[in-house]
């Protein structure tokens, strides 16, 4: 019993210390997210062109456009490690605790994309990808409260709190193309805009 209280203790203590480190230094990464959220947003408004026939294309060619959106992004994440290190309060817990947290994100959608691409192929239906908008938001939604618990900031829990109602609401979207279109809307929104505003707020270096 008295180990529990202490482990209770020394939780506390931690969540308190990496919230009063938040507050002192400003959350770097947000280059990060708003490649995110510009690249994989631009490519699911194409998926909705595509699927929507606005442009003639076979609906294949789907696969090739979120290729090319992965590979710009990554490109941009290699590109901005060193830059973001160099920033002053990089390595500071709290920023330590959201890179991490976002990087998890990142493979878990990865990953999520993979599974629900297999399971469509069979099931032979494309409605089951017609989920991954929903959760990927939700993942979002869990790496921003994240954010907003270790800096603080209400805007941040705000962004966290939106990208869950909105996955519930890409629900209502699910077996129709829209919901792409819709999905667009929300990345440029809740990551691509808020990644913009974080970059904002981050020191420069030097």
């Amino acid at each position: 019993m008295t180990d529990d209280v202490k482990a209770i203790r020394d939780d506390l203590a931690f969540l308190r210390a990496l919230a009063e480190d938040g507050q002192r230094t400003p959350l770097v990464g947000g280059s990060r997210l708003a490649a995110a959220g510009g690249c994989y947003g631009l490519a699911s408004f194409v998926q909705w062109l595509i699927l929507a026939q606005v442009i003639a294309v076979p609906p294949v060619s789907v696969f090739g456009v979120w290729l090319l959106a992965m590979l710009v992004h990554l490109s941009i994440q290699a590109l901005s490690i060193r830059r973001l290190a160099a920033k002053p309060g990089a390595e500071s817990t709290a920023n330590r605790a959201s890179h991490h947290v976002w990087s998890a994100v990142g493979v878990g959608c990865f990953v999520l994309m993979a599974a629900l691409a297999v399971a469509s192929w069979k099931a032979r239906t494309d409605v089951l990808i017609g989920f991954a908008p929903s959760i990927v938001l939700v993942l979002y939604g869990a790496a921003w409260w994240v954010a907003a618990s270790v800096s603080n900031l209400a805007w941040i829990r705000a962004v966290a709190l939106a990208s869950f109602a909105t996955a519930i609401g890409l629900g209502l979207l699910i077996g129709s193309a829209w919901v792409w279109l819709a999905y667009a809307g929300a990345l440029f929104l809740l990551a691509l805009l808020p990644g913009l505003a974080m970059m904002r707020q981050e020191p420069s270096i030097g």
